[in-house]
């Protein structure tokens, strides 16, 4: 499952390490991770299972959490790196799994 989640936010597979992740990106995975929806309810592990039922997909914020719930049940993170745009006045958020 982690797999077709990473794929479909971005980056090639859930070894790519060299892939950085805008949240643009992010943004416009959440239509293809709502049809996927069901099937991260049943093959997700209980802590996805438990904030899909809750929460649903409909932010940037629960595709992170999903995305980290899932990377760490396969032995993966999530990490971000802060950077600057437009001469340092608008903050940008950059994810790469490890």
């Amino acid at each position: 499952m982690l797999e077709q989640v990473v794929q479909a936010i971005g980056w090639l597979d859930a070894n790519d390490r060299d892939t950085i992740i805008r949240r643009e990106q992010l943004q416009q995975a959440i239509p293809s991770l709502q049809a996927m929806q069901q099937d991260l309810v049943t093959l997700g592990g209980r802590g996805v299972r438990k904030y899909i039922e809750q929460k649903g997909i409909r932010t940037v914020h629960d595709v992170l959490v999903i995305l980290r719930r899932l990377a760490r049940e396969h032995g993966h993170a999530v990490v971000y790196k802060r950077a600057k745009k437009n001469n340092g006045n608008t903050p940008v958020y950059l994810y790469q799994l490890l």
